[in-house]
Parts: C-alpha cells; structure tokens; sequence
C-alpha cells in the first residue's frame, strides 16, 4: 500500500505543476489481489518500480511528524514522450513510510541532460499521519551522467541501469529540516500515463 500511495502522490506532485507536469490525472490504485493485464490502467508499484537501484543515502532531519532518516530510493527517468514531467523522479523513504517525491528537471539550453550547480525545486512529503504536503527544496548535483532519455522515449518500463546522478539535497522551511546526500543510478523508466 505505501508503494501505491508513492506512486499516487508522484502523479500529483506532477500534475501539481513542478515546473511542468503530467497532462493526465493522477494514477489510478487497484487492489493488489486483482490481475496484471495489459489492458488496465491502474498501476501497482510492482508493475513499475524496481526494488532495488543500489542507491546510496544519507539523507536526514526532521520533517512535520518529527524525525525522517532515509533508508530507501528510488530513482527513475522520464520524458514528455512519457507523458510525465521530463526529469530524473526521486522517492526517498524512511521506515516509518515517510517519503519525499521530487523531480529534478533537465536543463533549459540542454535537455538531454541534467545541469550541475544548484536549484530549487518542488517537493511533496507524503507523511504517515498527516496529508501529503508540498514544499520546496534546495539541490545541488554535484555528478550527473547524460540520463536515458533517448532510450525512455522507446518505452516505459525498461530497465536501462546506466549512469548515475549524485546530488545533495536541503529542505529548510515549512517545518523541515533535512539534509544530506542521495545518489543513485538511472535506474527504469517511468510513464505516468497510467
């Protein structure tokens, strides 16, 4: 269910507009028990998300419901071509199932690629006892790979595991105070026109 629900609030943090947007609505959920056929549109996050990308963390703070230690990312690439905000797409998780979801854009005279330096860009915190809630965090890519995204306008879902983005991340305001570290590889391909 939480893997359902990261999935959930990705498309409304990227219908929300983070400097562009899904043009669909936001995913559908389905009970797990139901079939995987091809002809749905809902999304279980088995059917999307890899389990693991060999990200590595160290991302930690507090947010609004108190502490968040990272233990889990995951990363994936998509394209307009995907019908979803072109980008590199984080979730962070905690044990707690606190995760952050955002987007770190291509740049605007290169959108093959990732620009290094610092940004800021929109976040939402999806809590465990409180509604998902949208705030704005300071990154820094310190390394960034051309991403796949020649390769992710082929297809969704494909697994292209090549190259990787390292980047610092700084939420400071609306209650947050996180900090630290997050790489990872560009791990799959994501549509959000599920």
């Amino acid at each position: 269910m939480v893997a359902r629900l990261s999935l959930l609030a990705f498309g409304l943090l990227t219908a929300q507009g983070a400097a562009g947007g899904c043009s669909r609505s936001a995913l559908s959920q389905r009970d797990a028990a139901q079939d995987h056929s091809a002809d749905t549109q809902a999304v279980d996050a088995s059917d999307v998300l890899p389990t693991s990308c060999d990200g590595s963390l160290s991302l930690t703070g507090t947010s609004p419901e108190g502490a968040f230690s990272a233990v889990f990312v995951n990363m994936t690439v998509s394209t307009a071509t995907l019908q979803c905000q072109p980008g590199v797409h984080f979730i962070v998780s905690d044990n707690n199932g606190a995760q952050l979801l955002f987007v770190v854009p291509p740049g605007p005279s290169d959108p093959s690629a990732i620009p290094l330096g610092k940004q800021t860009i929109s976040v939402l915190f999806a809590g465990t006892s409180n509604a998902p809630v949208t705030t704005t965090a300071t990154v820094d890519v310190t390394a960034a790979d051309p991403p796949p995204f020649a390769l992710c306008d082929q297809s969704a879902g494909l697994w292209p595991n090549t190259g990787r983005i390292a980047l610092q991340v700084t939420l400071s305001q609306d209650g947050f105070a996180i900090a630290g570290n997050v790489s990872a590889p560009y791990c799959a391909c994501l549509a959000c026109d599920h």
